[in-house]
């Protein structure tokens, strides 16, 4: 199924297919942290997912109540995402020459960079427009 970027349905496919990843369940181990994903210009929009007991669950377009709240807020043009995710772009070279920031415990983020990275590649494997 094609969804369409820089949508919730982008993020929904991406639950669904982590939640039936057995080595989603392996790799994300005690991850519980929540999620927002910022998108610039032209896509405007946050996006907020929980990750919690080896599943990711309650994607949503974000509040600024659960941006507030989250563990973490990964922010990015929406072309720079797009890279990333068609894996034009290395998430890891992308953050560390600033087109994607990180609000949040970095060191927390770092410990989990393995659960973290499979993400990116799950997103990587969605279908989009």
């Amino acid at each position: 199924m094609t969804v369409q970027f820089g949508t919730i349905g982008f993020y929904e496919a991406m639950a669904e297919m982590l939640n039936s990843d057995p080595t989603w369940a392996e790799k994300s181990g005690q991850l519980n942290h929540t999620m927002v994903y910022r998108y610039g210009p032209p896509v405007d929009r946050d996006f907020v997912l929980t990750f919690r007991d080896r599943r990711v669950v309650d994607p949503r377009e974000a509040t600024p109540e659960d941006v507030e709240a989250a563990d973490f807020v990964i922010s990015a043009e929406a072309d720079v995402w797009r890279r990333v995710f068609e894996g034009d772009m290395n998430p890891t070279v992308a953050l560390a020459r600033g087109k994607v920031k990180v609000d949040g415990d970095t060191k927390l983020l770092l410990k989990n960079m393995g659960a973290f990275k499979y993400v990116i590649e799950a997103m990587g494997r969605i279908e989009f427009v």
